[in-house]
């Protein structure tokens, strides 16, 4: 069994002979510590420069649905909850901490107008990297949060720790100290995990084994790059459903061997063991919520080829086996909470151990994922813009089921630009609104989309310019003396009759990018209300 190496290009095939690396069962094969020093030598940048998706699964949309359930199990637990202790929400593998800022401000806008507003209930960022803890704890978002209590940081190694902690308190999370139960959020992670590989015939049971060659001698093995250069070829053998030491995990495998027709398919060995460690740490009572791409029904599984491997940039992912892990809560008397449908994008499940009575959980997952779920709201709305005839109210009709995203403002913004003439006066108080919103749901992450910039030609359009001031002297802050930014913030300062300011900025224009043939007439409108003086 070969697969072709794993980028996708339209170059000529250069055939990968060099061994880097023979027959190793899947989870341990390289590429998971390729995938690991990836993360580790990104950090934010993987994110930032748009090497790995991540707007659905970070958004306020998501944050709201999750934000909901763990209200839904508040209610669950009423009278249960030591009032002394935190209830911790521990996120893994968060990354930039989009999602963390999003469900903070999503769950503590809405718990606070409710009888849980004064409970202890605490979020934990964690990840493998330093760089990324480093770049929350400068986060200007996140420190009233942190200040608040509501907030620390950790690194946790999601493949060997089992106590967490904690940067800002000092505190360690440690098995039976957790007076609480837990909530576990892990999107865009478990398909990131290390994975076996198994293949069933007849009823027999083969482990998949992986060789990898490369295109060129491989001497740094530690080479970013690499990734990029290798074609795995597959083999297998017989073994027997006693494969791990776990009889827990045995027990999953041995329904794939007596259920599964004749296919290849995934098993998610590392995510499983993550799960266990937070069932120790947690006394047994979690929640765990998460999102990615993956599978929640055995029929899914059935590949008769090797499951597929999507390179980003030099990471890569494969579609999870949401399935093996809900057969694993259930053996164990959990809970689980999928769709009637198939995903389209993104697929939200939901498993609950040790918590008896959780029909408010239920209710929330019916209403916010089965109902209205994330993914079908991402797939509904993904090409509203393109409609040639659609007008501005709609597109703020837009920014309202997606909660004021500033990702889903990128997607409308250049319909909306060709519309600034057209603008009805009527709904220039929405357009305000609209523009605060995005911005106090912003969390800023380095990405090149000037979200300030466009904040404020859009108040500009409309002439609040008062408003577009301030975004246009963030934009200025944020990504620098921009000329187009520059020549945006004359334009507004000329209309509030700062003249002077006006003035200096489109010298600085004109030196600097005389290609802006605007900058001409700016300086005479200038000069001639000056003059009016």
């Amino acid at each position: 069994m070969t697969q072709p190496p794993m980028p996708s290009t339209d170059d000529e095939y250069i055939p990968a002979t060099h061994l880097v690396e023979s027959g190793r069962p899947f989870s341990q094969s390289y590429i998971w510590e390729m995938q690991r020093r990836y993360y580790q030598i990104q950090g934010i940048e993987a994110w930032s420069q748009n090497r790995i998706p991540f707007a659905i699964s970070t958004g306020p949309v998501i944050a709201h649905a999750y934000a909901q359930m763990v209200y839904g199990l508040l209610q669950d637990l009423e009278g249960q909850i030591d009032p002394r202790e935190p209830l911790y929400i521990i996120e893994v593998g968060s990354g930039t901490g989009r999602l963390g800022f999003h469900f903070l401000k999503e769950f503590w806008t809405y718990i606070e107008r409710t009888p849980y507003r004064h409970l202890s209930i605490q979020y934990i960022l964690t990840d493998m990297p330093e760089k990324n803890i480093e770049f929350w704890r400068t986060q200007p978002k996140l420190r009233a949060f942190v200040e608040q209590g509501k907030l620390d940081f950790a690194r946790f190694d999601a493949l060997s720790d089992d106590s967490i902690h904690l940067v800002e308190s000092g505190k360690v999370l440690r098995v039976g100290e957790l007076k609480n139960p837990l909530v576990l959020l892990a999107n865009y992670l478990l398909d990131s995990l290390p994975q076996d590989m198994f293949s069933v015939e007849s009823q027999t049971l083969f482990e998949v084994s992986a060789s990898l060659y490369s295109t060129q001698p491989e001497p740094d093995l530690f080479d970013p790059e690499i990734i990029t250069r290798i074609e795995i070829e597959y083999d297998r053998r017989i073994v027997t459903a006693d494969y791990y030491p776990d009889p827990s995990l045995n027990a999953v495998l041995e329904h794939y061997r007596q259920t599964m027709p004749n296919s290849t398919f995934i098993f998610p060995r590392a995510s499983m063991e993550l799960l266990r460690t937070f069932q120790k740490l947690s006394g047994g009572r979690m929640l765990l919520l998460s999102a990615d791409k993956g599978d929640h029904r055995q029929e899914e599984l059935v590949h008769e080829v090797i499951p597929h491997i999507m390179l980003h940039d030099n990471g890569f992912s494969m579609q999870f086996n949401y399935h093996a892990l809900g057969l694993y809560v259930e053996q164990a008397g959990g809970q689980v909470f999928t769709t009637s449908f198939r995903h389209s994008s993104l697929n939200i499940v939901a498993f609950a151990q040790g918590l008896p009575a959780i029909d408010h959980l239920a209710l929330a997952y019916d209403e916010y994922v089965e109902y209205n779920s994330p993914d079908d709201n991402f797939a509904a709305m993904i090409e509203i813009d393109k409609r040639p005839n659609i007008e501005v109210i709609e597109l703020m009709a837009y920014m309202r089921l997606k909660r004021y995203d500033s990702y889903a403002f990128l997607l409308i913004f250049n319909t909306l630009r060709k519309k600034f003439n057209d603008i009805p006066v009527t709904i220039t108080p929405t357009i305000k609104l609209t523009a605060d919103r995005i911005w106090e749901n912003y969390y800023h992450i380095g990405e090149r989309y000037n979200i300030p910039f466009y904040l404020g030609a859009i108040l500009s359009a409309i002439r609040e310019y008062a408003r577009a001031v301030v975004y246009y002297e963030l934009a200025v802050e944020m990504y620098g003396r921009e000329p187009h930014t520059l020549y945006n913030l004359c334009a507004a300062y000329t209309n509030l009759g700062r003249l002077e300011e006006a003035l200096a900025l489109i010298d600085e224009v004109e030196a600097r990018a005389p290609q802006i043939k605007e900058a001409v007439k700016q300086r005479q409108l200038i000069l001639e209300a000056m003059q009016k003086r």
